[in-house]
């Protein structure tokens, strides 16, 4: 039996999720930009509100239901449209960085000493996004659709002290990284620990991962797989 809805009330979390409902047509970073003055914002919560008074009235798990509802369409419109044609530079981003072993423990990609670029801009996330944590960054990557590339060097960085010891306690705690190619992620580990045979007996080295190799497959003129 289903309990009932009127005992649901209006929390914050509801305030936020109808306020979430009624914008789902659109992205939070049009909701939220200059374009969009405080009047409209509050012609949104004011719609928020009617919807909210509705929502109440609903069980939980019919609220619950709606709402994945909400969640899909908007990602599947996010991804929907990527079009590209010979030399059109495709999206890419960092995400996150965290232990392997605990995927609730995250931290923004640039707070390890990786190279950026002069202007580091952070993506506008859709709804899917900011209610998983993720943090998307630029970063001096530069794809080029239906373009190969060999080899290329895009950064020469010398680490400080701190730098090192940034990098040696990722890897110690088994980091990995998540990346984005055109919405597709991508994931790697930050380095390993290399054992080292000595007279003296056995240590780890840590081995930074340098260097990477991106596979990727288009169909026409869409990217439809990427691997790292």
């Amino acid at each position: 039996m289903m309990e009932s809805g009127r005992d649901f009330d209006g929390s914050e979390l509801i305030r936020f999720l109808t306020l979430i409902i009624v914008l789902r047509s659109r992205s939070f970073s049009t909701a939220w930009s200059s374009a969009q003055s405080q009047t409209q914002l509050m012609e949104d919560m004011e719609e928020a509100s009617s919807v909210k008074e509705w929502l109440v009235g609903l069980s939980k798990m019919l609220f619950i239901a709606l709402l994945l509802i909400c969640l899909g369409s908007q990602l599947e419109s996010y991804a929907s449209n990527h079009r590209f044609n010979k030399g059109d530079i495709i999206p890419f981003y960092a995400n996150r960085v965290g232990p392997f072993s605990n995927s609730q423990e995250t931290y923004a990609y640039y707070d390890l000493p990786y190279c950026s670029p002069d202007t580091v801009k952070e993506e506008s996330l859709n709804l899917g996004e900011m209610l998983n944590g993720d943090r998307l960054v630029s970063t001096p990557y530069k794809f080029e659709f239906l373009v190969d590339k060999d080899y290329e060097v895009f950064c020469n960085k010398t680490l400080r002290k701190t730098d090192v010891s940034k990098f040696r306690n990722a890897i110690k705690k088994d980091y990995y990284m998540q990346l984005y190619f055109d919405d597709l992620p991508l994931w790697a580990f930050i380095g390993n620990l290399q054992k080292n045979y000595t007279n003296e007996g056995i240590n780890s080295i840590s081995i930074l991962n340098t260097h990477f190799e991106f596979e990727v497959f288009y169909n026409k003129d869409r990217v439809i797989e990427a691997n790292l």
